[in-house]
């Protein structure tokens, strides 16, 4: 993996997990990334109209179109995950089954051959946290199953999204440069997420109740993404989704430290792995 892909991955993976901190504590959490991603929505075309950007190709709408729908998709799902169980649960296991995805989609879509060696590394990776998860889950008190359950459905929504659009915008980024192809997709998520955010008044209420902490998300959330997006044009993204789970390793400490969750040693396990 080329050394400025390892970086851009990092990097992106301590702010992927920052934002999810502060969605984390939202109580609104649909509406709240519905407004830390809409000033960018908003920007986008101007930029696009002052820079004099060219149309995205026709081959590239199609691409557009499905990360659109899918990171809808993913943006509910995760709110609702976050809305049922903790952080350190979420994050890893819904991280796990996109890595899954995404190399198992790598695989057989993109022709992607990992060594041997990156082969390892990749089963450690979806070892430690996608086993974990569902050891703890069967030791949780019976009155506690039933919202575990709930927070792991839609953990498994998430992490199915996660593989779905890195898939996808692994073949998009192949017709059109990297900020355009992320700018599109943002435009596409607001636009399609506008009506209900505000004609139900859900997002000026999540506006009153977190105010700047939005700001920090948007500029975390479109940061993160474009570093990743940026490092899958360098290398084979069976090795981008394995490393960006190296923000697995933060999800447990900013679970215990954080946000007070009670991390198992079967947890921390995982995370050596």
């Amino acid at each position: 993996m080329a050394q400025l892909a390892l970086a851009l991955v990092l990097v992106g993976s301590v702010m992927h997990l920052a934002w999810n901190l502060l969605l984390k504590n939202a109580q609104d959490k649909s509406a709240f990334l519905w407004l830390a991603i809409a000033p960018v929505a908003v920007c986008v075309p101007v930029v696009w109209v002052t820079s004099a950007t060219p149309a995205p190709p026709q081959a590239a709408w199609l691409w557009i179109g499905l990360t659109v729908a899918v990171h809808v998709f993913y943006f509910l799902t995760l709110g609702r995950a976050y809305g049922h169980a903790h952080l350190s649960l979420v994050y890893p296991y819904s991280r796990a089954i996109g890595a899954l995805g995404a190399t198992l989609g790598g695989m057989l879509l993109l022709g992607d051959r990992p060594s041997a060696l990156g082969a390892v590394g990749v089963a450690l990776t979806l070892g430690g946290t996608v086993i974990e998860p569902l050891s703890s889950l069967r030791h949780a008190s019976t009155r506690a199953r039933r919202e575990a359950w709930a927070g792991l459905a839609f953990t498994v929504l998430t992490g199915i999204s996660i593989a779905a659009y890195m898939v996808i915008d692994t073949i998009g980024l192949q017709h059109m440069p990297t900020l355009p192809f992320l700018g599109a997709m943002v435009v596409g998520c607001a636009a399609v997420m506008a009506w209900p955010m505000l004609a139900s008044g859900r997002a000026r209420a999540e506006w009153k109740r977190t105010g700047s902490r939005i700001g920090i998300a948007t500029a975390l959330l479109i940061c993160s993404y474009a570093l990743v997006l940026e490092a899958m044009r360098h290398t084979p993204v069976t090795y981008v989704v394995a490393v960006r789970s190296s923000g697995i390793a933060l999800s447990g400490i900013a679970g215990l430290g954080l946000l007070q969750e009670h991390v198992t040693p079967s947890r921390w396990v995982a995370i050596a792995l």
